[in-house]
């Protein structure tokens, strides 16, 4: 789970996932994550899971109008989402994501990881997706680059203003 996990939904999320063993398919931070380590660990993923629910505080507001940057993330990085069965009506969602339902995504990762074509056949169906609606993914490696980059001198020039205290 990339990013500083401090609310309760994380917490309870990290304490589901260790009680039913499976704490090996997944890495958690208590801290924030560096943006180059971020996309590192984020290229080499099976699965996005945002964590909305139906529980969430701003549920209504995703079935509507809100959007979550895991999204964004999932189709640059051509990595499948699992999401809560509520989304299901959603096209795009439909074609690029696996679904659970409540109680159920516990299951659903185990089966997943058990059966890796079914991985890599939503990953080509995002690949054909963002080809037919023409989403500019080979623009990710060059995006990257400069976020590095940025990153990069952000971390110089914060060092040498402590050499400078």
């Amino acid at each position: 789970m990339l990013g500083k996990i401090s609310g309760p939904d994380g917490q309870n999320l990290l304490t589901r996932i260790e009680k039913d063993g499976i704490s090996a398919c997944f890495i958690s931070f208590d801290q924030f994550v560096p943006h180059d380590r971020f996309y590192k660990i984020l290229s080499g993923s099976s699965l996005i899971l945002p964590l909305i629910t139906p529980g969430s505080a701003d549920f209504n507001e995703y079935q509507h109008y809100k959007i979550t940057g895991a999204y964004n993330l999932a189709f640059g990085f051509h990595i499948p989402m699992l999401l809560h069965d509520s989304f299901s009506n959603l096209r795009i969602l439909r074609e690029t994501s696996f679904f659970f339902s409540t109680g159920e995504m516990v299951q659903k990762i185990r089966s997943l990881m058990a059966d890796s074509p079914a991985l890599e056949e939503m990953r080509q169906n995002i690949s054909e997706f963002n080809r037919l609606f023409g989403f500019r993914t080979e623009l990710q490696q060059g995006s990257l680059d400069i976020l590095t980059k940025t990153w990069e001198s952000a971390k110089e020039y914060l060092q040498g203003e402590k050499e400078r205290e």
